[in-house]
């Protein structure tokens, strides 16, 4: 009798066996992961198309094609896996949303999270500068800044007392942002070694729209605005900061602020000859 009774009985699922439910939540990351997967071949390709890069572009593109065919491939096995489910139409239809949805997600993480080479770098070089000026600021004090004009040459001798906290070099100098129309500004100085505890005149000599590029003589009459005058600072102590292969060029920061200069003739101004190439920086006699 209990024989025959288990015979009348309908067959035990085998142990261990995964439902179609199952599968469906383990679909559902694949897709993201080849969505992921996709956008990423689909930028590189575009970087090595604008690079010029034909064998990077052909790499990615290939990678990209395979990408894509396991992506149908896996659409066409996820759809036995949604009709083993059962239900009716609605169902069905959004169990493939999902998987589409899980796709397209996945591609969107990915490209909010990428961040390509020269965002990186850029954003290193911010932070290196920012480094470097709040280290400047650290180790000098400048006061008593003072400018003058001597007719006829084409710049403003600005002069300021400098003193630093540990040892470091100033030197060079860098056009002027943000001066008002008309007017350029780049500023040179030659290389002073300042010591703890020991004051140094330091002199700046301004060029006034130098003759760079064709640019026109200065116009305007003084006086003129300076945000900031530039400087590499450079402090061997420091080793472990912004750009240390760059050495003793690598750190330029602000030194002297808000300059309104005396109000000099533009007639009197002459001009200094600068191409910006390494054998023409501007040196006074």
């Amino acid at each position: 009798m209990p024989d025959e009774e288990l015979k009348g009985a309908p067959p035990a699922e085998p142990r261990g066996k995964v439902g179609p439910g199952v599968k469906v939540l383990v679909f559902l990351p694949a897709f993201g992961c080849l969505g992921a997967l996709m956008a990423l071949e689909l930028v590189m390709t575009v970087r090595s198309l604008f690079a010029e890069s034909l064998p990077g572009c052909l790499v990615f593109l290939g990678l990209l094609v395979l990408t894509a065919a396991l992506a149908f491939f896996c659409l066409r096995r996820y759809r036995s896996v949604r009709h083993a489910v059962g239900g009716d139409l609605p169902i069905q239809i959004g169990l493939a949303g999902l998987a589409w949805c899980a796709m397209f997600a996945g591609a969107a993480v990915w490209r909010s999270s990428y961040q390509n080479p020269g965002a990186k770098m850029s954003d290193q070089l911010e932070d290196e500068q920012q480094a470097c000026e709040e280290h400047a600021r650290s180790v000098l004090s400048v006061h008593g800044v003072s400018d003058s004009h001597e007719p006829g040459t084409g710049y403003i001798t600005v002069k300021a007392t400098f003193q630093a906290r540990t040892p470091v070099t100033v030197f060079g100098g860098a056009w002027v942002n943000d001066s008002q129309p008309g007017t350029q500004f780049y500023s040179e100085m030659e290389r002073t070694e300042l010591l703890p505890g020991q004051t140094r005149e330091i002199t700046f000599h301004v060029l006034v729209n130098p003759e760079h590029d064709n640019s026109p003589a200065v116009a305007a009459d003084g006086p003129y605005f300076i945000p900031e005058i530039r400087a590499y600072v450079y402090d061997r102590a420091v080793t472990g900061h912004w750009a240390t292969w760059a050495k003793d060029i690598s750190c330029i920061a602000p030194v002297i602020k808000d300059i309104t200069t005396k109000p000099y003739k533009a007639s009197e101004f002459g001009r200094v000859k600068w191409t910006g190439g390494d054998d023409s920086t501007f040196k006074v006699k």
